[in-house]
């Protein structure tokens, strides 16, 4: 299976960047002879997994082969009984570099790094918040722990590809989900009006999806009231005081969650008519 991941890894001779390419080590890696070493290739596996290296002289069937990690420190006691060019690496805990090294003396000495970076799944995300919010859409967002303890949060996690939105509708209706999220917030559209919705988000990476997060729950807005309140009445209770009543109309069937009142200068009651007449 091939991931490829673009970041900066390394430059290159005139300055640039290279492209970093990752694959899940879910079997055994063969690495061939003589090769190109401008690039290393790197694999990812998860935490406690076993693998296979096995390093194979192409061109070279008689040459000794050899593999070593942290600057030549040989690795004997790894090799496999019956094939001297298979490396077994057993409950595999930290990533580590692994090199081969191939002699003949037909093309002299020739090696090549594997890097083998352990990863485990991802933690679930905390701190959802909901923001935004309209008759069809709101705005999800969370913040990723950079520990099991959750005592400091980092802005993006270098192991995280990607995030899930997980989304429910809170009584009836069926879930649907959002995937292939880079950033940590997500604007959720073409959601109902007034009904309330279940969120949960979980975090991927090459090894595989992450727990979900703790569920969170908003509602949407309602439509605005297709009324206005009727026979609006104001009476003088003081000088300083008055008492403003209004009836809904009985043909309306609306649901509202309260009424709002205001004043207007005359300056702004004059420009709000002239509005109101230019618009009707």
């Amino acid at each position: 299976m091939w991931i490829t991941r673009r970041q900066p890894y390394g430059l290159c001779p005139c300055g640039c960047e290279v492209e970093k390419e990752f694959r899940i080590a879910s079997e055994p890696v063969t690495v061939r002879l003589p090769f190109s070493t401008e690039l290393e290739e790197s694999y990812v596996v998860k935490r406690g997994a076993d693998l296979n290296l096995t390093c194979v002289p192409v061109e070279s069937p008689n040459a000794t082969v050899k593999w070593t990690k942290d600057k030549g420190r040989s690795l004997d006691e790894l090799v496999s009984s019956n094939d001297t060019n298979i490396l077994q690496l057993r409950d595999i805990q930290k990533s580590e570099n692994y090199t081969c090294e191939a002699e003949s003396i037909e093309d002299g000495h020739i090696e090549r790094a594997k890097i083998i970076i352990v990863q485990d799944l991802p933690l679930a995300p905390v701190n959802l918040k909901v923001s935004q919010v309209t008759e069809s859409s709101l705005r999800l967002a969370w913040s990723y722990p950079t520990s099991s303890s959750m005592s400091t949060l980092e802005p993006n996690d270098p192991n995280v590809q990607h995030y899930t939105i997980l989304i429910r509708p809170f009584f009836t209706g069926k879930s649907f989900e959002i995937s292939g999220i880079s950033e940590r917030h997500h604007t959720i559209q073409q959601l109902n009006h007034s009904k309330e919705y279940v969120f949960y988000v979980r975090a991927v990476n090459l090894i595989g999806e992450g727990p979900l997060s703790e569920r969170y729950s908003a509602t949407t807005k309602g439509p605005p009231p297709k009324f206005s309140p009727a026979h609006v009445r104001a009476r003088y209770l003081s000088l300083t005081s008055l008492m403003i009543s209004w009836m809904k109309p009985s043909a309306s069937s609306d649901d509202y969650e309260g009424i709002r009142v205001g004043r207007l200068s005359v300056e702004e009651e004059l420009a709000d008519t002239r509005t109101r007449s230019l618009a009707s």
